[in-house]
């Protein structure tokens, strides 16, 4: 029988500065289109292909966060932040 594997939960409370990261690695056969491939390792920087899939995703996930806490900021998620009093007694 083979072990179930808990789906990882698609809405993690994280910030962005402390993403957690697993020291899993899983070794995948995918198709890539070599061209978008080269450009994302020009861009990214990166010399092989698992450094250019690795540090791509890493780079989707941060980018991804970010979006989820602007979207919070402008729900009004934290309302201190349009208080000058509050945010006046923050620079002290």
């Amino acid at each position: 029988m083979i072990n179930s594997i808990p789906a990882p939960n698609m809405y993690p409370r994280t910030r962005i500065s402390h993403i957690r990261r697993e020291h899993s690695i899983s070794k995948t056969l995918i198709d890539l289109d070599d061209a978008l491939l080269a450009q994302a390792a020009a861009l990214l920087g990166t010399e092989t292909k698992k450094d250019t899939v690795n540090r791509a995703l890493s780079e989707y996930v941060k980018f991804r966060l970010r979006v989820r806490l602007g979207e919070r900021l402008a729900s009004g998620a934290l309302p201190d932040l349009a208080d000058p009093e509050v945010m006046a007694r923050a620079w002290r």
